[in-house]
Parts: C-alpha cells; structure tokens; sequence
C-alpha cells in the first residue's frame, strides 16, 4: 500500500482540502493553525460569556451559594458576629464583578479544557497521546481526556 502524498504546493493542499480529504492526510500551513487557534479561542470566549452572563442574571443564588460557609459557621457558633461589610459604594459593584468573572471562569473551565485538547490533539504522536488518553483509575494526577472516536482510534490510543 502506497501512503498518501503530502501536498508540496499550496494549490495542491487547496485541492485535497476541497476533494474532502481527512484532516490527517492534508498538511496545515501557518496561518491555517493561526485561524483554527482563532476559532478556538473564539469557543472559548463565547462559552465564557454565556456563563457570566447566566451568573450575572441569577446573582441572587450565586450570592446564597458563595454565603454557605458563612451562614454553616453562624449557625454553629451563634456568639460569633460575622458580618459581610462593604467599605465604600463601589465595593459593592466590584464584588458583583468578580463574582460574574471568576464564576464564569471556573464554570467554563471544562469547557475551555476540551477545546484546547480538540485543538492540540492532531498535533500528538501516539506516545504523547497514550500520555492523555482516558485512565480507569480516577485517582492518579495526571491530566485525563476522554473524547469520542472510532474503535480503531480508541485501540490505536489504548496501546
């Protein structure tokens, strides 16, 4: 069996990409990778804005869920006075701030996470990959990336 050629011009990689060729066998040029890192990155903005957005709307409960700890250590402790004070008008506006910021970064996080892997993962060998690939023991600390595949992708990976 004959490897597929890899494109030595830049009209010949056009031609495969619009015969449909699988991103494997076509070779990306630098501003090919700058434009798919833009579109990742653009994901990544766009699920952050959404989650900010869900956040700022629902300010109430994000405020009752973060006042938890405080309210389980009043309730334990009833002669402590623990209160939650401000110090000038605009504190009040930054604390809603970061809040929605830091809320929706942790939220989005997961999100952010597998773009960025979908994004890296053509770049791996298989040795890079078998170093992310899924684990069954959920308590080592290694990063771990499950993604869905074809069984010849998931053996090729599980090697």
């Amino acid at each position: 069996m004959s490897e597929p050629s890899t494109p030595h011009d830049p009209y010949e990689e056009e031609t495969l990409a619009a015969a449909g060729a699988a991103p494997a066998e076509r070779r990306m040029g630098f501003l090919d990778h700058l434009e798919e890192l833009r579109g990742t990155l653009m994901k990544c903005a766009v699920v952050f804005a959404i989650f900010v957005t869900i956040i700022a709307y629902r300010i109430e409960e994000a405020q009752t869920l973060l006042m938890m700890p405080l309210d389980s250590v009043k309730s334990e402790f009833p002669h402590l006075k623990l209160e939650v004070v401000t110090n000038s008008p605009m504190s009040v506006f930054t604390v809603i701030i970061n809040i929605c910021l830091i809320g929706g970064v942790v939220m989005s996080l997961p999100f952010w996470i597998f773009f960025l892997a979908r994004f890296v993962a053509p770049a791996l060998n298989d040795k890079e990959m078998r170093v992310v690939a899924p684990t069954e023991d959920a308590t080592l600390s290694r990063l771990t990336l499950t993604t869905h595949s074809d069984e010849q992708k998931i053996e090729q990976i599980t090697k």
